[in-house]
């Protein structure tokens, strides 16, 4: 019966065998690779996360070395709630961070529209920014 329980509570909380909680945005697949692909190509020096990505772009900066943040320049999050605001992303949260940050958080009712709407609003977008778009 115990087993039974615990192996429920472990689906419930999706526990691993070790008894951590897996499948966070500390530890998607998204935030892995995003990790691994950055430290493999030294010239990436930007970040952009629309909803879900923003929300996972966090983890990435948090798990970057303070050598590493010092590499970035921009930092894009678009479409993320109220419940990561903006001074969540800021430079001065993260040791050896000095990018620019870039914020637009999620409208409801135009949601899939904003990284749209941010390209519009070229005003607020960095030159550098504009100049050239990696196609992977």
């Amino acid at each position: 019966m115990c087993q039974a329980i615990l192996n429920r509570l472990r689906r419930t909380r999706r526990l691993g065998k070790d008894g951590k909680k897996h499948g966070t945005r500390y530890d998607s697949p998204q935030t892995v690779l995003a990790l691994k692909t950055f430290r493999d190509d030294t010239s990436i020096t930007a970040f952009y996360g629309f909803s879900g990505g923003g929300y996972n772009l966090w983890w990435i900066l948090s798990k970057l070395t303070p050598d590493e943040r010092k590499r970035i320049e921009l930092v894009v999050v678009v479409g993320v709630d109220t419940d990561k605001p903006q001074a969540d992303y800021d430079k001065s949260k993260f040791a050896g961070a000095k990018w620019d940050l870039i914020y637009r958080p999620n409208h409801p009712k135009n949601h899939m529209f904003e990284p749209e709407a941010l390209l519009l609003d070229e005003q607020r977008v960095p030159f550098y920014v504009r100049c050239e778009v990696k196609d992977w």
